[in-house]
């Protein structure tokens, strides 16, 4: 069950990423990353989600790959082997979502400081 989790979140997290990097889902108080940085602004919205959206891919592609092939590989998603290694890869998705905050805080950042 953990291993569906782990899709989903990854592939929801990825979704809303890009969406708010292309400024679909607009500044707002529910989804996206909620740094000072990146909420100061509609353009830092839009550019710390663009610097964080390329760890989130690369993040998803991994989760997805590993689901996939711990879904083969078990051929079931109940087992408890199967539900620790889905453990791991929502750690991995935990990770993934950090250090995309980390980076794009940063990019934000640098944006706050080209202000005027």
């Amino acid at each position: 069950m953990t291993v569906w989790i782990a899709l989903a979140l990854s592939l929801l997290v990825s979704l809303i990423t890009v969406l708010a990097s292309r400024g679909v889902i607009p500044n707002n108080g529910l989804v996206g990353i909620r740094t000072p940085a990146i909420t100061y602004s509609d353009n830092s919205w839009r550019q710390g989600h663009a610097a964080a959206t390329p760890v989130i891919i690369a993040t998803t592609v991994i989760v997805v790959f590993g689901a996939i092939l711990l879904l083969i590989v078990t051929r079931d998603s109940t087992t408890d082997a199967t539900n620790f290694a889905g453990l791991g890869l929502l750690a991995l998705e935990v990770v993934g979502i950090v250090a995309a905050a980390i980076r794009g805080n940063k990019y934000a950042s640098r944006d706050l400081q080209n202000q005027p």
